[in-house]
């Protein structure tokens, strides 16, 4: 036998072992040998991928130009050496895409893509020669890789609508490309990544499991039904931290075959219970998936998101280290240290880190949104809207940026342009229905005087509660409702109460049962009126604003002693709210006019003095009209936070500050 055959048969041994063992610097030095041993395109592409292997990105790409097998240095005529394109030759065009892609050359990268289809770089003149190979290539099993590809660097070229295009052509090649289906959702394009489920056949078995694993990802975004939080006489006290209980149906399958503990099965169901607003519960959920893969980067920031709304800053204190340590210098790191200052209120530090955490990757999305509160809480309004439009600009298909824009029109008190992007923010949202949407569309209607129409968006919020069965139908017992706010401080566990209790912790739900209690009061349905704020109080005990809210109730129902006390128990927790104060001295005056008037005349009606229902309208402390102030860190008053009452038997919004009273949401995306 030919002693080169021998040797090129002996390197090649060599070279897949140094693969197997992953010892790269082996492959490259054996790789080297065999090129020069024998030029084919066979080896160039492993010496090649031995330099990409070892993230040698320039290198590998600099072999395959060398040997002139990707356009670069050859002109067409030249390039694979005026032999014959083959599927080898297609590789060694995905093989260089890959290196651009790493080396993040998004230009490069769609011009050597342009070599399967000219169009795909859209920045090419009409009529100008490719340099490449152009049609000839056969795309074969690439055609969706290459479409992914295109799409990635569409986004990050900021051509969101190509990008859009890319993902459907690549799916439509080749249904089951998780990436571009992914990336069509992390974008928030459910209905791209809705067309692409709808192209996995499922005549068997094996093709209904891939389905429900990609439908797992979707399974918030289609649910119009709200998410369920069972009764106690149904299940344990703890249930909502039973694993059963958020389980959809799909999910219930594929446990059959992945098991329970599924990392990624459980960041699809803790993501869905973010976006859903149980906040601690996608927490839990998240917590979980971090035992098993601390590594794990998107549950990373959802975690970290969880733990701002929560609160837990010492937590969100310690995670900051441990990301950095891992991942140094990375949008993740500058995300969550961004997000502890948040935190801890240290708003110039937090705008610094998410500024920088857009520089390192603007593609994303939740530091945007995050770069959009920090300027909020500082009150800068113009820079607030700027970072809302740049990931608007960057994420079409997404409705946070619309939402806060509308929240933040409506802060500044232009509402038709507020209900504007609230209503756009709610038809990208599609099916979902996000409660946060329809509590901001509310507080919309609510300033502009349409009661009724705030009623129903109220109503739909608060449907979509854990207590829905008992906020929509006034009529639980006030003992019941009491109950359920000593679970709350942690004071009983009485298995009677819902365990919505225990999954309203975070106060997410607060605002818009709030807000609905006002909408009843405007409306002088004051029995609803006091039902719902008692299930707010039930929620967020010792709150002034509800306390005097029961109060300024029961003092429109002439019940002047109720009124009374409820009026000093809010100065108890705040001895400095004014209104209380103010409408304490009024209450007490009526029950001595009125004890004056019962004693003179016992047929004189009781009633309020014309003076006291028009005398003064300070505003409430701590009032939430709207729902959301943080980066889609959850359902918090953001368009305002005081409710004020104006003693002509009414109340009306008088938003001043933010109120918080739910979980931190952002798309959680794939690098």
């Amino acid at each position: 036998m030919d002693i080169r055959i021998e040797l090129e048969a002996k390197l090649r041994e060599l070279i897949q072992d140094s693969f197997d063992s992953y010892a790269y610097d082996n492959a490259i030095f054996f790789a080297d040998k065999l090129l020069s041993l024998q030029k084919k395109v066979s080896n160039v592409i492993l010496l090649s991928q031995a330099y990409f292997h070892k993230g040698s990105y320039s290198r590998a790409l600099n072999v395959l130009q060398q040997n002139k097998c990707v356009p670069g240095i050859a002109t067409q005529e030249e390039c694979f050496g005026g032999s014959g394109v083959n599927e080898e030759h297609s590789a060694c065009v995905i093989l260089a895409a890959r290196c651009l892609e790493k080396a993040k050359e998004w230009q490069n990268c769609l011009k050597m893509l342009s070599c399967f289809d000219p169009k795909l770089n859209d920045t090419n003149p009409a009529g100008q020669p490719q340099s490449g190979i152009a049609d000839t290539v056969p795309w074969g099993k690439y055609k969706g890789a290459v479409h992914s590809m295109a799409g990635r660097c569409c986004e990050e070229l900021e051509r969101s609508k190509m990008a859009q295009k890319h993902y459907d052509r690549s799916l439509e090649a080749d249904p089951h490309h998780w990436i571009s289906f992914y990336r069509s959702v992390d974008i928030h394009l459910p209905c791209y990544g809705s067309l692409g489920l709808t192209k996995i056949r499922a005549p068997d078995q094996v093709n209904s499991i891939i389905r429900d694993l990609f439908s797992c990802k979707l399974s918030y975004w289609e649910k119009q039904e709200p998410l369920v939080c069972p009764r106690a006489s149904e299940v344990s006290a703890d249930a909502y931290l039973h694993d059963d209980q958020w389980v959809m149906p799909e999910e219930a399958r594929l446990t059959q075959y992945f098991g329970y503990n599924n990392p990624f099965i459980l960041f699809c169901r803790a993501e869905r219970l973010y976006y859903g607003h149980y906040t601690q519960a996608a927490y839990d959920t998240a917590k979980k998936v971090l035992e098993q893969d601390p590594y794990h980067e998107q549950c990373c920031a959802l975690y970290a998101a969880a733990l701002v709304s929560l609160k837990q800053k010492t937590d969100l204190f310690q995670l900051g280290h441990e990301v950095v340590s891992r991942w140094p210098n990375s949008v993740l790191s500058w995300f969550v240290i961004g997000s502890y200052y948040f935190a801890v209120e240290d708003y110039d530090k937090a705008g610094k880190y998410f500024y920088k955490a857009t520089t390192t990757d603007s593609s994303f999305l939740p530091a945007w949104i995050a770069y959009g509160h920090t300027f909020h809480a500082l009150e800068e309004g113009e820079h607030t809207m700027t970072a809302y439009r740049n990931a608007q600009r960057l994420f079409p298909g997404c409705h946070f940026p619309a939402l806060y824009m509308g929240i933040e029109h409506s802060k500044s008190g232009n509402l038709q342009h507020a209900i504007s992007f609230l209503n756009m923010a709610s038809t990208l949202a599609g099916e979902c229905r996000d409660p946060l949407i329809l509590n901001e569309i509310g507080v919309a209607h609510y300033r502009t005087g349409k009661y009724e129409t705030a009623r129903e968006y109220f109503e739909a919020a608060v449907e979509r509660s854990p207590v829905k069965s008992w906020a929509v139908k006034p009529g639980v017992p006030v003992t019941d409702i009491q109950r359920m706010a000593l679970i709350n401080e942690g004071v009983t566990d009485t298995p009677e109460i819902p365990n919505a209790a225990n999954a309203m912790r975070d106060s997410f739900w607060e605002p818009a049962i709030f807000n609905l209690g006002h909408t009843m009061r405007k409306l002088r349905r004051f029995d609803s009126a006091l039902h719902y704020y008692n299930i707010s109080l039930a929620i967020c005990p010792h709150n002034a604003s509800v306390l005097t809210a029961i109060g300024f109730t029961y003092h429109l129902q002439s019940k002047l002693d109720e009124a009374i006390q409820y009026y000093h128990m809010a100065l108890s927790v705040n001895s400095t709210h004014s209104f209380a104060r103010d409408m304490l001295n009024k209450a007490i005056k009526d029950s001595f006019y009125h004890s004056h008037v019962t004693s003179s005349s016992a047929s004189s009606p009781p009633s309020l003095r014309p003076s006291v229902l028009s005398a003064v309208s300070p505003p409430v402390g701590g009032g939430r009209l709207s729902s959301q102030s943080l980066m889609n860190w959850g359902a918090r008053s953001t368009s305002g936070g005081e409710m004020s009452m104006e003693l002509d038997t009414t109340m009306i919004a008088s938003s001043t500050s933010p109120q918080n009273s739910g979980a931190v949401h952002f798309p959680i995306q794939q690098d």
